[in-house]
């Protein structure tokens, strides 16, 4: 067995499922690597989840309210 982290891709990240992953990503650091986050709604929580776990990917719907949030999104990880 490898000693790699799990790679995750958490779909509704903002949502309560999505939520409750990534709480236990923080109580498993070091265990699983999220490489991906996707969200539907919640623009601000998305943003504050970006910044703490960076994964490489991030995708949010491309209409409005998102499209103010996308330069915020690029400039933490680029």
């Amino acid at each position: 067995m490898s000693d790699a982290p799990i790679r995750l891709a958490i779909i509704g990240s903002t949502g309560s499922i999505g939520r409750n992953a990534l709480d236990v990503v923080r109580q498993q650091r070091g265990r699983y690597d999220v490489v991906a986050l996707a969200a539907h709604s919640n623009a601000a929580l998305l943003l504050e989840q970006v910044r703490e776990f960076t994964p490489a990917a991030r995708c949010t719907p491309a209409r409005p309210p998102w499209r103010p949030w996308r330069a915020p999104m690029k400039r933490i990880l680029f």
